[in-house]
């Protein structure tokens, strides 16, 4: 998935000329929260139960998320983004057992995501706009479980498609080379149907910067 990022980076910025105007890219940074991890947990809804363990000491449930993106403006109204998110890593632990008895284990989470969407956008002045995107995305989660008692790591990778579905606020005073935006996304059934105790939801909150091409 890494490989379609810099795809998309070196298509943005290769874009032709005559069309520079409308094209864009940004980076951001915030927080994600996976809403069921909590709840999968408590399920036995993990890849470490195949081990022997279901009892939980801790299950991680926000980490930071980092983005970039880039998009083109079609109209002042409408437009098209491929989105590249990475939510963190996020990690579960637990025994076999009652009082703690061996073995332990940790589940280790780690999801990325990269997502077409598009965007709505109803300018409100000059500076001020506000936005909407949707679009399907495809998840993967690189997992590793680990158990004490044999001292080994299992690693798998999955990929599953998801929902991306964001709003936010546009930002673009005189002051600023390009735009601020403060955006919310939900992104739906991540890896719902698998072993990972992150299955399912997460909430994301950004802070972004984007630089328009054809600015001055």
């Amino acid at each position: 998935m890494k490989k379609l990022l810099l795809l998309m980076i070196a298509a943005v910025c290769a874009c032709p000329g005559a069309y520079a105007d409308n094209w864009y890219i940004g980076f951001g940074a915030g927080a994600s929260r996976s809403v069921d991890a909590g709840n999968n947990i408590s399920d036995g809804h993990t890849n470490l139960k195949r081990y022997g363990i279901t009892n939980f000491t801790s299950g991680d449930r926000t980490d930071t998320v980092l983005s970039v993106f880039g998009g083109y403006h079609f109209n002042h109204f409408l437009g098209a983004e491929l989105d590249y998110s990475d939510l963190g890593t996020y990690d579960a632990h637990g025994y076999a057992g009652p009082n703690f008895a061996l073995p332990a284990g940790r589940e280790r989470d780690e999801i990325n995501i990269l997502s077409l969407v598009a965007v709505l956008t109803a300018p409100i002045g000059d500076a001020f706009a506000v936005y909407g995107k949707i679009g399907p995305a495809l998840a993967n989660v690189d997992e590793s479980t680990c158990v004490s008692s044999v001292v080994f790591c299992d690693t798998t990778s999955d990929t599953t498609g998801a929902l991306h579905g964001s709003v936010g606020v546009r930002l673009t005073p005189a002051s600023l080379i390009g735009e601020i935006r403060l955006e919310y996304s939900r992104f739906h059934d991540v890896n719902a149907g698998s072993k990972q105790f992150t299955g399912g939801d997460f909430n994301v909150w950004q802070v972004q910067y984007v630089y328009n091409f054809g600015e001055d």
